[in-house]
């Protein structure tokens, strides 16, 4: 019934996104994948209906889509982090392991239906060597790509406190939670599969099952979190304060770490005496929505040079730098008399925060109190 449920679902979400009017490359990357999912669950009901031993056809179309599912989550992972609207040659070639496996099974496609039914039962009865060296390609294959897909989001996130001042409204927690799901299945495809080529258990049909229920709740929490991110299945793109989609546009990649290209140090005092002067007087962090890239422009300078001072003077990274000049300036309001009257999160929005989760999380990290416990302790 599950398995039932997570094609319907598949194809459901196929169906909506095929039908969004304005496709970004990231959409298109979660169509063809969403897709690939949908028919690998529909050849896994088959073959464990036993429908294609019936029609031989069917028989080991379903071997090389395991080692589609990798190279999809990590493309759309790239495409997501990188702001890519365009593939290149080289992201096909994450496809050429299962191109591989299709030109090496090509003979067995073409044999007779009842040689290939008789070849696939002495296979799965000796576990051949090609089958043993295919199980283990998709283990290796999995964990390759799931683990670039962490490296990548790793990277992503350094590059969002590089650049930005806020990151509750950017995060990528639907890329987090995709690749979760990935690696739940592939540690149980893993495991399950390793536990009964070595110990000889023969549970391989238990493995498959719960292999393939995994995936049809991928799928689900695919169609749950998707709704709640309106803007994957919808034409609203998410853009940031100067109206730029924030699927396709590079800020957060332009400028991940400063190059040293000819800032010397009477020039880096000099940006670093402009920068503490427009703090204090004018206050850029309380635009909820500062980015390096504004507030360089802000001081007629190039947004590289900028990140250095502020790494190599302050010794933190832009997010860290912003937020701390927003704390002292909620340390500041709250403890004047005009403000008792404010919440803390009225203080909080007024002194640049976006969200009361963002700035409970900063305040703790920089003063080791909740705000609760900080103007407490500025009463007694």
């Amino acid at each position: 019934m599950i398995f039932i449920v997570g094609v319907s679902l598949a194809f459901f979400l196929e169906f909506i996104l095929i039908s969004k009017k304005e496709k970004s490359l990231a959409d298109k990357v979660l169509t063809v994948w969403i897709f690939v999912l949908g028919t690998h669950l529909i050849l896994h009901f088959i073959e464990n209906e036993g429908i294609d031993q019936t029609y031989h056809f069917l028989l080991g179309l379903s071997t090389p889509f395991p080692l589609l599912s990798g190279p999809f989550l990590y493309l759309y992972t790239k495409v997501l982090t990188n702001g890519k609207t365009k593939m290149n040659r080289l992201d096909y070639l994450h496809f050429l392991p299962a191109v591989l496996l299709i030109i090496r099974m090509l003979p067995y496609f073409f044999l007779p239906g009842n040689e290939k039914l008789q070849y696939t039962l002495e296979m799965q009865q000796q576990r051949s060597v090609l089958m043993t060296v295919t199980l283990y390609s998709y283990m290796v294959s999995g964990i390759t790509y799931i683990i670039l897909s962490l490296l990548l989001l790793r990277r992503h996130r350094k590059n969002l406190t590089a650049n930005f001042s806020y990151t509750d409204q950017i995060n990528l927690s639907w890329l987090r939670n995709l690749i979760i799901g990935m690696i739940v299945i592939w540690s149980i495809v893993t495991v399950g599969h390793s536990l009964d080529d070595l110990t000889g258990l023969n549970i391989k049909y238990e493995v498959d099952q719960l292999i393939f229920t995994s995936l049809s709740l991928f799928i689900l929490m695919v169609g749950y979190f998707g709704v709640k991110q309106t803007w994957i299945f919808s034409g609203q793109i998410p853009v940031d304060a100067h109206g730029q989609p924030e699927s396709t546009k590079k800020e957060a990649s332009d400028f991940v770490q400063y190059r040293k290209s000819g800032l010397k140090s009477a020039q880096a005092d000099e940006l670093q005496a402009r920068l503490e002067k427009v703090m204090k007087e004018e206050k850029p962090f309380l635009d909820h929505k500062l980015t390096l890239k504004a507030l360089a422009e802000h001081l007629g300078t190039h947004p590289n040079y900028l990140s250095q001072v502020v790494n190599e003077r302050f010794q933190r990274n832009f997010y860290d730098f912003i937020n701390t000049a927003r704390i002292e300036e909620f340390k500041s309001l709250v403890q004047q008399p005009q403000s008792k009257h404010l919440t803390v999160l009225a203080l909080a929005i007024d002194c640049g925060f976006s969200s009361k989760s963002s700035f409970n999380k900063f305040f703790k990290k920089s003063t080791g109190k909740t705000p609760s416990e900080f103007i407490k302790s500025k009463e007694n």
